[in-house]
């Protein structure tokens, strides 16, 4: 949401200065993030849940968007989806030697190391030896069933060409692979920064699931589990917290497992 609000004002901001716009006053600085939050409708499906999670990468036949999924709900993603961008096979064999932790690399704020879950970096590693993608899940009918990927040391993969030196994929086939899932799946508002606060949620569930408050106490402690970075934390806490991290949004999308457990927010 702080996003999509730094963007418009930047926009506005870049329109005033080269003369685009005919006025001089930003009027979308007085927008607050409640103002927009006013805005959306509440049936709108933002998030998934665990259990969603991995029935829909039980129905992926690509091990390239099973990967992709999982990474983004262990919340990695970095600037202009450099993390994702950037990890190796290398990178993931360490992990596994390494109780499961993994070191990404974002092109902004530097290392991170985190704990993620062995089925990640399984899906990882095959991801890494698929030689053949098939698009929208082996949808019948395309005019192209397959597309080759390029043979490097990369988890997630850009086409195979006939240039020399492929290496690294781009955020643009980042955001196709997301776009791709949404269609797969049905769930027209699903984006790579929603996958990553679907994860988030999962983790504020799984501590009222324990019984333990959603305070800032709590919260701090899965931004430095997850070693988060970002320009201001405590004011991303607040804003995540206020827009989906708070009990009333894990009742919302939890409230099946809250019920099977016997809890009630």
């Amino acid at each position: 949401m702080e996003t999509f609000l730094y963007t418009l004002v930047s926009y506005i901001d870049w329109s005033i200065a080269n003369g685009v716009t005919k006025g001089s006053n930003n009027l979308a600085r007085l927008i607050r993030t409640n103002d927009l939050l006013s805005c959306i409708d509440s049936s709108v499906k933002l998030y998934i849940t665990k259990n969603e999670l991995e029935k829909m990468c039980s129905e992926l036949i690509n091990a390239q968007d099973r990967a992709l999924f999982r990474l983004l709900f262990e919340g990695i993603l970095g600037f202009e989806a450099s993390e994702l961008t950037s990890l190796t096979r290398s990178d993931i064999e360490k992990a596994l030697n390494n109780n499961n932790m993994l070191t990404v690399r974002d092109t902004k704020f530097g290392e991170r190391t985190i704990s993620v879950d062995k089925v990640t970096l399984q899906d990882c590693l095959e991801a890494n030896r698929q030689t053949e993608y098939k698009p929208l899940n082996g949808k019948p009918g395309l005019r192209k069933p397959f597309i080759s990927l390029a043979e490097n040391e990369y988890v997630i993969k850009t086409k195979q060409t006939n240039a020399s030196g492929q290496g690294q994929t781009s955020r643009s086939v980042i955001s196709a692979s997301v776009r791709n899932l949404k269609e797969i799946f049905g769930f027209p508002f699903l984006r790579p920064m929603g996958i990553v606060k679907s994860g988030l949620l999962y983790e504020g569930f799984k501590l009222v699931l324990i019984g333990e408050e959603l305070n800032r106490k709590a919260l701090n402690k899965i931004y430095e589990d997850r070693q988060v970075r970002t320009i201001d934390l405590n004011q991303k806490i607040v804003s995540d917290r206020r827009e989906f991290l708070n009990e009333e949004i894990i009742k919302k999308y939890y409230a099946e497992e809250l019920e099977q457990e016997g809890k009630s927010l």
